[in-house]
């Protein structure tokens, strides 16, 4: 069983405050949020030695991305950044996350999106025995909150890097794709359901692609719910549609004469008492 984010952030802020001066630690984050001039994505990063603040980063990436490839990012190139600063034999280097889907991509299994960016790290951190640790986020923890800055405003700044944190990625890609078949869809529901009967406009359903909620009705209640929907049975509508002549449309009930849309429940059950 996990712990709570509370309990392991106050553990990895002991062990942080603990580490030595030569131990580096790169915070990462990404951001991603939208305003009157647009959709902005970014990454930041700070670095650490020890408890010491060695350096920092931020940038944006296409837009047509999310905040999951701009922290693939980010953690890519705080990596990059760390392996500049002057260090010893014995120098340990940490990645501090606080998204577990990145770090579960960064350990060992790249996703489709921002692939380049974890395959990349991947051969940095085998060739330079880098560790990685959970950071949970909006906890207080000193470098969270700074790389969480830093990528808010590398977001905001516009300021790309040329190479392929410039190109669209899959998952921004699919964002897209998904949209204009959502607005196709609409668009020739629009369109098409005007050639409905006006008895199944009034039910003022929606068209979906996936498996309606209905379908997991038991099997006599939704009999009964699409002959009401359809007025296929016994429905005034029904036998006017094919000329019943000896159809007997009026209900002993309400007392309605031949304009009853529903079927007679009381006759449908067997007649009155």
């Amino acid at each position: 069983m996990g712990i709570d984010e509370e309990t392991a952030a106050a553990s990895f802020t002991d062990w942080w405050n603990a580490l030595p001066p030569n131990t580096i630690t790169i915070f990462s984050d990404g951001s991603e949020s939208y305003d009157d001039m647009g959709k902005h994505v970014g990454y930041g990063y700070a670095i650490y030695q020890g408890q010491t603040l060695a350096a920092t980063g931020k940038g944006a990436i296409n837009t047509l991305s999310h905040v999951f490839d701009a922290e693939a990012i980010g953690a890519l190139k705080g990596l990059q950044k760390a392996l500049t600063l002057p260090s010893d034999a014995d120098t340990e280097r940490w990645l501090c996350i606080d998204s577990t889907s990145v770090i579960w991509c960064k350990r060992a299994n790249a996703s489709d999106t921002s692939q380049w960016a974890f395959l990349e790290s991947h051969r940095l951190i085998d060739r330079h025995a880098v560790n990685i640790r959970w950071s949970p986020g909006h906890q207080g923890i000193i470098g969270n909150e700074a790389a969480d800055e830093l990528a808010d405003a590398g977001a905001k700044s516009g300021i790309v890097d040329p190479g392929l944190t410039t190109q669209p990625t899959i998952s921004g890609i699919g964002s897209i794709a998904r949209g204009l078949a959502r607005n196709a869809t609409s668009d020739w529901w629009y369109k098409n359901k005007s050639t409905l009967s006006g008895g199944y406009r009034q039910w003022q359903l929606d068209y979906a692609l996936k498996e309606p909620i209905e379908l997991h009705l038991p099997r006599p209640t939704l009999h009964r719910l699409l002959a009401l929907r359809s007025r296929h049975g016994d429905f005034e509508a029904y036998h006017r549609r094919f000329k019943h002549e000896d159809a007997e449309t009026h209900c002993p009930v309400t007392g309605a004469a031949s304009r009853v849309t529903w079927k007679c429940l009381e006759i449908s059950r067997g007649g009155l008492d």
